[in-house]
């Protein structure tokens, strides 16, 4: 082509994820190839100053990126050749390292190509060998000598220099305007992204072993792309290739979204169709709301869309401009985004063919809010600049440009760099004063007017002196405490919070606390600091008034009330009540600190004092009042004679008279008075005791009369009985007795006992003792026909018990004894207690179980809820909630945990619930085992047992035997836990036991081995019979009807026993 200006451009920068204030967009979506920048320096974007020294100064150059070649933490240059080169062939890929030493550039480019001219580069780690490799494609306006995706590895340095080495590339045929690096299937391999001249967008998989697989489905496969980037525009987590089209009438950026694994879905229809050729382009979440916006160049200017993510599923793309103040004319190329001033939002920095390097600072705004403001800095804004990129080569945190210029129609050419500077921000700081004061605490009295005073509040660019008049710095006063039910608020300053020295009048005595912070005019905010005043006020002190003195009762509550108390000129806001010393014995007070204290009445009467004091809203206490409180015992209830019931006796025996059924509600009876009023000269024995005695001398009728006194001096009116005496020959009838007071008491729930051994036959024995609850017929109590009984109320009331005794001569007792339970509720109802029982026989998968809870128990009420639950196996069904019984089948094998909590019928739960653990498990089959001989004889008897067979989960029911080496032996207890057998043959016998268990599971087979040895018996010589032969005749001697009964014969021997010569 004849000019640049009908030329491409070919520009890449790329972006993975949403950028923030520190960081730069992430290229080519790979995560360790772009530049990497220290923490950010807080302040000012001031400039650009140039850093070009070891830097060419002349020959033509596309593209460059910035990166960290040599692993020393500073960013370094790579730059690609272009196709119009000058006075200086400077074709090639140029590698430069920074020298922080020297603070300048050193080429570092052994290895790498020094013919051809290269459209497309990106930096990564292809190799995952921790350094940056580079990718770059082949440049085809003016046909480059070395075509196609081109992979140079970087194998480490050595002496300061990088030895550089191509290795295989995705093909070697086309020609590029731009390549990418992107890990597009996750995999953690780069992989390559490229827009062809010509052969549309190509996309390879890499494997870091530079094998490549391509994968383009979808992807248009003619035409020519200048620009790529690679990001994750609609947030499903795959990254997703934008493109600028070389060409005009259609849309001038495309979008293809892709799914992980190299299949992509063209969104071009959600794009304008443009007027220009395009460019470079960036992506990048420009306004800051979570989506992924787009920055291109194109042939008349720069457009920023912002994006939606595609909607709510990620297809549906919608696109707004944000241009404000972004060029409209002029060919743009290389662009990219990044935070150049540290605020938090995006930037653009492009090269401009005839520009020069711009600069655009975006505010983050959104939708229309979002806006540019184009910088100069001491960038050039003359020359053919197509190449741009950013990074921070000198670690100072700051991020520097990089340039490439075209040395073409008056360029020079070059590659260059600049040095960003920010001049750091400094917080403004605070003081807070009184006015007339050195000081932030002070002191005054209640209705006066105060000042406060912040003028030597200071900035170190505004007022580094201070602030004398108040008007450099912006204040902000604020109350951050006040009295109680003070009306002061920030609105009572004068002439207001935002004035230096603002002043107000105290409304009420106690602490006013304030805060102020200041401004300055880059915005920056102080920290708080505070000022203190305390406010006081002539005060008269309050008056302590802790009541008259008071008379109580054991048990009572008492009140000690300050009502009394005040306070002339104030009000009072503490109280503070005490015990004194030397008390009858221990008192504790509740709410002590408040006007109304309170504490019970104790068993100890006497007189107790007590304390108080008040403080008013001026922190001044009274002097201190005291309460006397007297304790007494309430007024005295008389106690209760219970005289035995009439009865029968005989003359001349000594007849017992008890009045243990006497009794003092409130008290002790501490002495008894018995008189005989029909025969007062009957001689008597113990008449003051509880158990008096006589022997009546006739047989008659004889009445006695008891009083008792108790411990506080009050004697009972008179009970009396009769005693009948009849002669000794006639049966004495028995005596009922109730042992213990007449009337007692008891709580609902409480286990009572009643005890009638007291009562006695005179001249037999009691057969019988008949007890009946005749306030409650149907009343359930366990004893009857025995002395004691034993029941336990539900309900309180009244219960009266009645005995009657009979004797062995068939006499009942004259009168009934009776007593009386007063049964009340209890101040505290005691919870009820949950219990469960359930199955201890083994369960299996399949079997219905029950658990009952009917035993659970209320000691004072009754139980009105059941709560089941099946903690371990939530979702089991089983019927029965809310009764005591529930039932379910088990179908799976474990432990099912199950618990039980029960509720009264006064709403209290059980404290613990109960639980119950089932075990449900399949059937362990028994394990076969035999003990017994394993060598013998033959003609013996043989026994071997099963006894020590077992079954983990059950015992072991049925046994069969047999021999399986021999099945004509014969066993006797086949089927038996022991079997005999007996064998006459030497040989090697193999039993075999089979066991079952309980649950008609068989074992597996066991064996037993039984070696039945041989008896070594003598062989019998058979040297057949008899004979008769003549002189000189040959004759043979034949053994053969010789055996041997357990084996064979080996050896033979002949004698002549007569003729011991004969040979």
């Amino acid at each position: 082509m004849s000019s640049k200006q009908a030329g491409k451009s070919i520009v890449v920068f790329v972006v993975a994820f949403m950028v923030t204030s520190s960081l730069l967009v992430v290229i080519n979506g790979g995560g360790d190839q772009g530049p990497v920048f220290d923490d950010p320096v807080a302040g000012t974007l001031q400039n650009y100053t140039a850093s070009k020294t070891g830097l060419p100064t002349d020959g033509d150059y596309y593209f460059l990126k910035f990166g960290d070649l040599n692993g020393d933490g500073y960013d370094d240059l790579v730059a690609g050749a272009g196709q119009y080169q000058g006075t200086k062939d400077a074709a090639g890929i140029w590698a430069y390292t920074w020298k922080p030493s020297s603070s300048s550039w050193e080429k570092n480019s052994t290895g790498l190509p020094t013919t051809g001219y290269f459209a497309g580069l990106d930096l990564g780690d292809v190799d995952d060998d921790g350094d940056l490799d580079i990718v770059v494609g082949g440049e085809g306006w003016a046909a480059s000598s070395i075509k196609g995706c081109r992979v140079y590895v970087n194998n480490g340095t050595s002496g300061g220099k990088i030895d550089w080495d191509e290795e295989t590339g995705p093909e070697t045929n086309w020609y590029y305007d731009q390549v990418a690096l992107a890990d597009i299937n996750a995999d953690g391999d780069l992989d390559i992204v490229a827009g062809t001249k010509g052969n549309g967008i190509r996309v390879w998989i890499g494997d870091s072993s530079f094998g490549w697989t391509a994968k383009n489905t979808g992807l248009p496969t003619s035409g020519e792309y200048t620009g790529i980037a690679v990001a994750d525009m609609n947030k499903d987590g795959d990254l997703d290739i934008l493109a600028t089209d070389y060409s005009s009438g259609g849309p001038e950026v495309r979008l293809y979204t892709g799914d992980g694994t190299g299949s992509w879905t063209s969104r071009a229809s959600s794009f304008a169709t443009g007027n220009s050729v395009s460019y470079g382009v960036a992506a990048g979440d420009v306004d800051k709301d979570g989506d992924m916006d787009i920055v291109y160049s194109k042939g008349r200017g720069i457009v920023c869309l912002l994006g939606n993510s595609g909607g709510g599923t990620g297809t549906s793309f919608t696109w707004t401009a944000a241009n404000t103040n972004l060029p409209t004319s002029g060919q743009r190329s290389q662009m990219a985004l990044a935070d150049l001033d540290n605020d938090g939002d995006l930037d653009i920095v492009s090269g401009n063919v005839g520009g020069g390097i711009e600069v655009y600072l975006g505010n983050g705004g959104a939708g229309t809010g979002q806006s540019w403001t184009k910088k100069t800095f001491d960038l050039p804004t003359s020359s053919k600049y197509y190449g741009c990129a950013v990074g921070d080569f000198n670690k100072d945190g700051v991020k520097d440009i990089g340039g490439a210029m075209w040395e073409d129609g008056g360029s020079a050419g070059g590659i260059y760099a600049w040095e960003g500077s920010i001049m750091a921000d400094y917080d403004p700081t605070a003081d807070a004063a009184w006015d007339g004061t050195a000081t932030n605490e002070t002191t005054s009295w209640l209705g006066d007017a105060v000042k406060l005073n912040g003028t030597k509040s200071s900035d170190p660019q505004d007022a580094p002196t201070g602030d004398p008049d108040g008007d450099i710095l912006t204040y902000d006063w604020s109350f951050t405490v006040v009295p109680a039910t003070s009306a002061i608020t920030d609105a009572s300053l004068s002439p207001g919070d935002s004035s230096a020295m603002p002043s107000f009048t105290t409304d009420k005595v106690g602490v006013y606390r304030l805060s102020l912070a200041v401004q300055d005019s880059a915005g920056n905010w102080s920290a708080e600091v505070f000022a203190k005043l305390e406010v006081s006020k002539t005060n008269v002190p309050p008056v302590a008034d802790a009541g008259p003195d008071q008379v109580v009762v054991v048990d009572d509550v008492v009140y000690l009330n300050s009502s009394a108390s005040y306070d002339s000129d104030g009000v009072i806001l503490a109280w503070q009540w005490n015990v004194s010393d030397g008390n009858p014995t221990t008192v504790t007070l509740t709410d002590a600190t408040l006007p109304l204290a309170y504490f019970v009445a104790p068993d100890t009467v006497g007189e107790y004092l007590f304390e108080l004091l008040v403080r008013d809203d001026n922190t001044t206490w009274s002097e201190m009042d005291t309460i006397m409180v007297n304790v007494t015992l309430p007024d005295n209830v008389a106690p209760v004679a219970v005289a035995p019931n009439n009865f029968v006796t005989t003359v001349l025996e000594v007849a017992s008279l008890n009045g243990s059924g006497s009794y003092d509600s409130d008290g002790n009876i501490v002495a008894w008075d018995w008189n005989c009023t029909s025969h007062p000269s009957l001689p008597m024995i113990a008449a003051d005791t509880m158990e008096a005695s006589f022997t009546p001398p006739l047989a008659v009728q004889y009445t006695f009369t008891l009083t008792v006194q108790d411990d506080r001096g009050a004697w009972s009116p008179e009970d009396s009985v009769t005693v009948t005496v009849q002669a000794a020959d006639v049966n004495v009838p028995p005596v009922a007795e109730i042992g213990g007071a007449a009337v007692r008491v008891a709580y609902v729930g409480d286990d009572v006992t009643l005890d009638g051994s007291p009562s006695r036959d005179d001249d037999g024995t009691i057969v019988e003792y008949l007890w009946n609850c005749t306030s409650h017929p149907t009343l359930s109590f366990t004893g009857q026909n025995s002395t004691t009984v034993e029941f336990r109320p539900g309900e309180p009331g009244d219960f009266i018990f009645t005995l009657a005794v009979l004797d062995d001569n068939g006499s009942w007792s004259v009168a009934e004894d009776s007593v009386t339970i007063q049964v009340s509720l209890p101040s505290d109802n005691s919870p009820p207690v949950a219990q469960i029982d359930g199955p201890t026989d083994k369960v299996r998968p399949g079997d219905s179980v029950a658990l009952d809870g009917s035993r659970s128990s209320d000691r004072d009420g009754a139980i009105v809820v059941f709560n089941w639950s099946c903690i371990s196996h939530p979702t089991l069904n089983f019927t029965g909630q809310n009764t005591s019984f529930i039932q379910f089948t088990v179908e799976t094998t474990g432990d099912y945990t199950f618990n039980l909590k029960v509720q009264d019928n006064l709403d209290a739960w059980s404290v613990e619930p109960a639980y119950w653990v089932l075990s449900v498990k399949v059937n362990v089959p028994p394990v076969a085992a035999i003990t017994g001989p394993s060598a013998g004889l033959p003609g013996r008897n043989y026994t071997l047992s099963a006894e020590t067979s077992s079954d983990e989960d059950g015992e072991v029911v049925a046994w069969k035997w047999n021999c399986t080496s021999h099945t004509e032996v014969d066993i006797n207890g086949t089927e038996s836990e022991t079997m005999i057998f007996n064998t006459t043959v030497a040989d090697t016998y193999v039993f075999a036991l089979v066991v079952q268990d309980d649950e008609d599971a068989w074992s597996s087979v066991t064996e037993w081995t039984l070696e039945i040895n041989p008896v070594d018996q003598y062989p019998m010589a058979d040297a057949g019979p008899d004979m008769q032969v003549r002189i000189g005749i040959s004759i043979e001697l034949n053994g053969d009807d010789s055996y041997d009964p357990e084996g064979e014969i080996v050896t033979w021997r002949w004698r002549c026993t007569s003729h011991p010569n004969v040979p």
